[in-house]
């Protein structure tokens, strides 16, 4: 049995990163999978259709496996990759981490669709926005921390490649309004409704993104689509180190934008 624990102060991003490489590793090691939620935190509940017995409120724990990092002292700041020796993980332990890479779905994809089942709501909403570019900005708590927070010109020049990319409309995905508003005061904005914003993402054409967890599993669950751009280097912004923080982050599909608008191979 692998055991993924929710744990408050956890974004939805980091909760499903948690969960669902809980649940590859289970199928990859024909173990079965337990959630634990008691504390009532799962922020996905109306995004998706999960069972009622879906988390439990405890589970028997034997051992805890905690993913490895490193950290840069330059950086001041702890950097994850794909520990591979997650593999050798015994039966009876919840495993705690960052697991951010795509590694850790271990080729399932087919069974993680199937198994996390998105609601049919979301479904439906997801389709509205067939027809719409959108920019995923992070603002919230990320002003406390400047070295997380992306400049006014990376979205600028987003902005401007989307509009490049394609004619449709953008509009903006934040879990912040007024800071998106002053970013773009003429663009629509989603906010403060995490199943619409989710349903934003996923059904979307092109989509420029912040350096947040929260993207991925929409982009994921969605339609495939034309464009993704990211921010290079993602969470420390085209950093004097030159380099990836955290490497883990580095998706392949993605196409990532500099600070001087470009995109860099």
């Amino acid at each position: 049995m692998i055991i993924s624990k929710i744990y408050k102060g956890q974004g939805l991003g980091n909760q499903l990163w948690c969960m669902i490489t809980a649940y590859a590793l289970s199928i990859k090691k024909n173990f079965e999978c337990t959630f634990i939620d008691n504390s009532n935190s799962f922020l996905g509940n109306e995004i998706f259709n999960l069972s009622e017995n879906f988390f439990l409120n405890d589970a028997k724990i034997k051992y805890q496996y905690f993913e490895k990092c490193f950290y840069d002292k330059s950086l001041k700041t702890n950097l994850f990759y794909f520990d591979k020796d997650i593999i050798n993980v015994r039966p009876f332990t919840e495993i705690i981490g960052n697991f951010q890479s795509e590694s850790y779905l271990f080729n399932k994809e087919r069974e993680i669709k199937d198994f996390f089942n998105l609601s049919d709501k979301t479904i439906k909403l997801s389709s509205q926005f067939k027809k719409f570019n959108v920019l995923n900005i992070r603002g919230g708590e990320y002003k406390l921390h400047r070295e997380l927070l992306l400049s006014d010109s990376y979205w600028k020049n987003l902005y401007n490649l989307l509009k490049n990319k394609s004619d449709l409309p953008i509009i903006i995905v934040s879990d912040d309004y007024h800071y998106s508003k002053k970013l773009f005061p003429k663009l629509e904005i989603i906010s403060n409704d995490i199943q619409m914003c989710f349903a934003a993402i996923m059904g979307s054409k092109n989509i420029g993104l912040s350096n947040s967890s929260f993207s991925y599993f929409p982009i994921f669950f969605g339609q495939k689509k034309n464009t993704i751009y990211g921010p290079f280097q993602w969470s420390r912004f085209s950093n004097k180190s030159n380099l990836w923080v955290s490497p883990c982050n580095y998706y392949s599909d993605w196409q990532w934008v500099n600070s001087n608008g470009e995109i860099v191979n």
